[in-house]
């Protein structure tokens, strides 16, 4: 079965500053549909920036090569190309950034509908019931009317995922999901991403340091090292 996510030989920039930059290096990877990936390392290991990558808002070096595989009877689409990647944001890849997503002058629930309203599935009874079951695990169904500035800073991350979840996504990418949440909340969260991944077979994968929480989730770990990105289980090949 040819993966839905493969990667070969991707490098991209990293690093905060001029004085702090450094090479990311991912040499191989491949994901089949169904796969949960939590890629870890040190702050400013560069976390952040492969999912830029793949979310299609940063480009890689020369000689990358990033492909979705979205249809068995089409080709790959390659996402190393930004302002191709940028046009299937809303059809195939979401992306949920470490922060921010929240704007003040919508309701939670606005914020969360808007998704549905893009992708034109704001009638779809199923797709505003399975949004509805998000709200329900994310302990969030009492909290919907509520603006920005009534949430806490855990709601308002909570809201931010569950607009990233409310369309069905080939690939889902997630920065430090749980990050500032306490631990039942976080639990949901990763419960959240897996079960996306189990029941809808999305590719799944999340920037995280709360490493156990994802091995309880079943989620395969990579680790950032060296500027490296390595598999734990030394595999570049994770099943569904």
């Amino acid at each position: 079965m040819r993966p839905v996510l493969e990667i070969k030989n991707l490098r991209v920039k990293a690093g905060d500053d001029a004085d702090a930059m450094f090479t990311l290096d991912v040499g191989a990877l491949a994901l089949e549909r169904g796969a949960c990936l939590a890629v870890t390392g040190p702050s400013g290991c560069g976390k952040s920036t492969l999912l830029e990558v793949l979310a299609g808002l940063r480009r890689p070096e020369n000689g990358a090569v990033v492909t979705l595989a979205h249809d068995p009877d089409e080709p790959p689409i390659e996402l190393q190309h930004v302002s191709e990647a940028a046009q299937l944001r809303q059809q195939l890849i979401g992306y949920v950034p470490q922060s921010g997503g929240v704007l003040p002058f919508l309701t939670a629930h606005e914020q969360t509908m808007a998704p549905l309203h893009l992708a034109g599935l704001s009638g779809s009874d199923a797709a505003r019931t399975r949004l509805g079951g998000f709200a329900d695990l994310l302990d969030l169904t009492d909290h919907l009317e509520k603006r920005r500035a009534a949430l806490s800073g855990g709601q308002r991350k909570r809201v931010a995922l569950m607009a990233g979840l409310a369309v069905r996504r080939l690939l889902l990418l997630a920065d430090e999901p749980t990050s500032g949440l306490d631990a039942d909340n976080a639990r949901q969260v990763m419960m959240a991403l897996a079960g996306v991944a189990k029941t809808e077979g999305s590719v799944v994968i999340i920037a995280t340091h709360d490493v156990d929480l994802a091995r309880r989730a079943e989620f395969e770990i990579a680790t950032i090292t060296d500027h490296r990105l390595e598999l734990e289980t030394d595999r570049e090949s994770l099943p569904a």
